[in-house]
């Protein structure tokens, strides 16, 4: 599903947002579970002032829908959309990647992606809103050489193959050359086999091309 937020949520507004869904799961008896990604995650870690949602790599069912849609009625004048909490990402996002707890409140779990998850799931959807995204986690975790981003990758069973990241990075970095390799011992990935995007620059490092 396309989303069409215009919400400007906050790190002190998603967490409000957390304690008025926590509320609401206490008293309907029920308890969830969050593992989110994107921009909250880019919220937590300081790298954005605010995210338009707060996407969720769980599956929302319908009697939780319920519950988030009225807590978006109720905060309608601090301009919270129907969809400020979603599970978008659910079935696009690459599968098993790692997280960890980011806090616990009654009947309601949040965990986010952790550094590594970020990163892979970033380079994952390739999209050209991605890739400031992709500099702050490559920065984030020290990556200099292009080898740590391509092993990172496979390590999660994510294919660098990305033609429209292709032709972006061509258009932006015309002193770098991008083609496309079959390497030597290929990775067979989600039951095909792929191969790799080799990005190539005179210094070799990852940092240079993002």
């Amino acid at each position: 599903m396309e989303k069409h937020s215009d919400s400007q949520i906050t790190l002190e507004k998603m967490n409000a947002l957390f304690v008025a869904l926590s509320d609401k799961l206490t008293e309907k008896g029920y308890t969830m579970e969050l593992v989110l990604c994107g921009g909250a995650v880019m919220l937590i870690n300081g790298a954005r002032a605010m995210t338009g949602d707060i996407d969720n790599l769980r599956q929302i069912k319908a009697h939780y829908q319920v519950l988030i849609e009225e807590i978006a009625k109720a905060y309608k004048s601090d301009g919270i959309e129907i969809d400020w909490l979603n599970d978008d990402s659910y079935e696009p996002a690459p599968k098993d990647l790692p997280y960890v707890k980011y806090k616990d409140y009654p009947n309601l779990s949040v965990s986010i992606l952790t550094d590594e998850g970020m990163l892979v799931s970033k380079v994952a959807a390739s999209r050209e809103k991605d890739y400031n995204d992709i500099r702050f986690w490559i920065d984030k975790l020290g990556i200099k050489e292009r080898p740590q981003i391509e092993l990172l990758c496979m390590k999660y069973n994510v294919p660098l193959t990305h033609e429209d990241a292709e032709r972006e990075l061509e258009k932006r970095f015309n002193t770098y050359t991008v083609y496309n390799a079959k390497p030597k011992n290929p990775v067979k990935m989600r039951g095909a086999w792929h191969s790799v995007i080799f990005l190539h620059s005179n210094s070799d490092r990852i940092g240079a091309i993002f």
